[in-house]
């Protein structure tokens, strides 16, 4: 679910799992260097691991600090992000 909120938003997601062919309905890449463009923000998820196959885990609580937490960095990579944009024209 976490795959598709982003997408929702107006993101280009680029799920890597090495272990799944798909996410979400999503077509996942082995490693980030297999993902078909430079990604501008990476965001990770909270994963369960049996030591052969991730599974993101899904319905954790995010209380409003930690929801507000995430919305800053978010702002403050992209801010970042396209300042670098910038530099690099």
């Amino acid at each position: 679910k976490a795959v598709r909120a982003f997408a929702q938003q107006g993101y280009k997601v680029y799920p890597v799992n090495p272990n799944e062919p798909e996410v979400e309905g999503f077509k996942t890449y082995p490693t980030i260097e297999d993902v078909p463009e430079r990604p501008g923000i990476i965001s990770s998820f909270p994963v369960r691991s049996n030591g052969q196959k991730l599974e993101i885990v899904q319905g954790l609580p995010v209380n409003e600090f930690s929801r507000g937490k995430i919305d800053v960095t978010v702002k403050e990579l992209t801010e970042e992000r396209d300042m670098v944009r910038e530099i690099l024209k």
